[in-house]
């Protein structure tokens, strides 16, 4: 039926409310697993160092003759070495005008409170980027850490690489190979070409060497495909999975298809997707011998008043405390 003749509808009216739901939708992209997962130390200047250490000699059969003459058996005792990242300055800055902090909203009381807490998860989400990808140190001018890529170059068997070898440490075309500039490493690894398939085969290679070394990874961080690659393993020969054989839960209606615990030969590993990895890389930690060292932590302060605006500025400054990249390893170069 027709509308009838002098109804007063919504399209004729302009007094009506208008219906805005009062709550704002924000999408949190935020998990910081590689932040989250490792230690937390204090640096006091702005090349934060700190020594590494190894056992004396190769393993050997230990045995001397009885009553042997203890000097003859000493050896010489090497230094420590002595490792340094730059820390690095990271912000967000929040401005808000003085009218739109003073007029009514709706989802939230105050724009500049909203404003810094928005800040916040967006500095740490740039520090995880920073933390675990390949950036290079830089220690004067526009000071950056060396990310956890840069460090590795003992436990990163890698794809073929620019001279064809396959496999081929990261590293040996350029830096980091062994080189250290006043503790720094020097620049960031040379990724492989062409790309090789992340299987399970190069994820146990790498915990074996880094068991070899002396590490116990414990920690798997993974780019998005990566996981489900991960996700996909079958568990065989002695590595075990505790998520291996994909069922359905027939009362819940549910398909369990994922492993975020993989049981190896050297030890259970806790296995994170990152939004902020590179996707060419997974990340095998030991976070025992990983640490955010801060020279200034997590800090909110305002900014001098220099109009009709609240101006909030957020801040870290940190770097990565790599204590020891033998315990550490990356799947590299892969699709």
């Amino acid at each position: 039926m027709a509308q009838y003749s002098g109804t007063w509808d919504t399209a004729a009216s302009v007094g009506n409310r208008e219906d805005l739901a009062d709550v704002i939708y924000l999408l949190k992209p935020m998990e910081t697993p590689l932040m989250s997962g490792i230690g937390r130390s204090t640096a006091t200047g702005i090349k934060h160092e700190w020594q590494q250490d190894s056992p004396e000699a190769a393993v050997a059969n230990n045995a001397v003759a009885e009553g042997d003459d203890s000097p003859a058996g000493i050896t010489s005792k090497t230094n420590w070495a002595r490792i340094a990242n730059a820390c690095q300055i990271s912000r967000k800055v929040a401005v808000v005008s003085g009218t739109q902090e003073a007029v009514a909203k709706a989802g939230r009381k105050s724009d500049i409170a909203l404003l810094i807490a928005k800040r916040g998860m967006e500095l740490k989400r740039d520090m995880e980027c920073t933390l675990s990808q390949n950036s290079v140190a830089l220690a004067s001018g526009t000071r950056t850490s060396a990310g956890f890529e840069t460090w590795i170059r003992t436990n990163a068997p890698a794809g073929a690489g620019d001279a064809g070898a396959s496999p081929k440490p990261r590293g040996t075309n350029g830096a980091p190979g062994s080189a250290y500039s006043s503790g720094l490493p020097l620049g960031v690894p040379t990724d492989g070409n062409p790309l090789r398939n992340f299987d399970e085969d190069i994820l146990k290679n790498v915990l074996q060497k880094c068991y070899t070394q002396g590490g116990h990874p414990n920690l798997v961080i993974a780019p998005p495909l990566m996981k489900q690659r991960i996700s996909g393993f079958s568990g065989k020969d002695s590595t075990l999975s505790t998520t291996i054989t994909k069922f359905n839960e027939v009362e819940s209606k549910t398909l369990t298809a994922a492993i975020d615990i993989y049981v190896s030969d050297f030890g259970t590993l806790n296995v994170q997707p990152s939004r902020f990895t590179r996707t060419v890389s997974v990340l095998v930690c030991d976070t025992e011998y990983l640490a955010v060292a801060y020279l200034r932590p997590f800090q909110s302060f305002p900014l001098a008043k220099t109009g009709d605006a609240e101006k909030r500025e957020l801040l870290a400054e940190y770097c990565l405390e790599m204590r020891n990249e033998m315990a550490q390893g990356i799947c590299a170069d892969l699709v």
